[in-house]
């Protein structure tokens, strides 16, 4: 197996308090990394807004990345961009510039510093479907991160080995291939349920 895998249990995960809600960071790289020191290369989270109306904390050098859950949330960039996002919709912005939200939700956030790009996409699961995932061939990054987090409901991957892992709702798959390296393997949904997945991508 040229890859590796790590299932980050919700239970696990740590909460804080943010001026408009509360947020759960899911997965910091370097895990020795700190988001309040703010020397981390890349950051997955998941957060509530509580409030009709709240402004973001600005975070210099930082490119984000947010996609809706549940709830209304509209986004106004420095009073030049306002973008209305429906569930499962994706804004990307500056953690530079001056953002407001408003209205109450639950949304996924990716930040990333300079040496990374990353992408957040929507998997709907069916039952019995199965999603493969072959080489990477891409070659300009040192690390490619592949992270499932399940929104609603269990599923499994299936590892090259034959070995079955189960992931839970909230938890975090994280799968860290090489460059240049071969990473097979399957997203299974076993259940009746449609299970919802955010796939995020970062290469560092």
């Amino acid at each position: 197996m040229t890859y590796n895998v790590k299932i980050i249990k919700k239970q696990g995960q740590e909460t804080f308090k943010w001026t408009g809600g509360k947020t759960t960071q899911l997965y910091i790289y370097p895990e020795n990394s700190s988001y309040e020191k703010r020397n981390f290369k890349w950051r997955l989270s998941s957060a509530t807004i509580e409030v009709e109306e709240s402004k973001f904390t600005k975070l210099p050098n930082i490119q984000r990345k947010l996609m809706l859950l549940d709830g209304d949330l509209v986004l106004n960039h420095d009073n030049k961009r306002k973008i209305n996002l429906k569930k499962f919709d994706v804004d990307s912005f500056s953690g530079d510039v001056d953002t407001k939200s408003y209205g109450k939700c639950r949304d996924f956030n990716l930040m990333t510093n300079k040496d990374c790009r990353g992408d957040l996409e929507h998997l709907k699961l069916e039952s019995n479907m199965v999603l493969e995932y072959g080489k990477n061939n891409n070659n300009n990054y040192k690390y490619r991160f592949d992270c499932f987090y399940s929104i609603d409901n269990c599923f499994e991957i299936l590892l090259e080995t034959g070995k079955a892992l189960s992931v839970e709702a909230g938890d975090l798959l994280l799968i860290k291939t090489k460059k240049e390296c071969e990473n097979k393997f399957e997203i299974v949904n076993r259940g009746e349920e449609t299970v919802d997945i955010i796939k995020s991508t970062v290469y560092y």
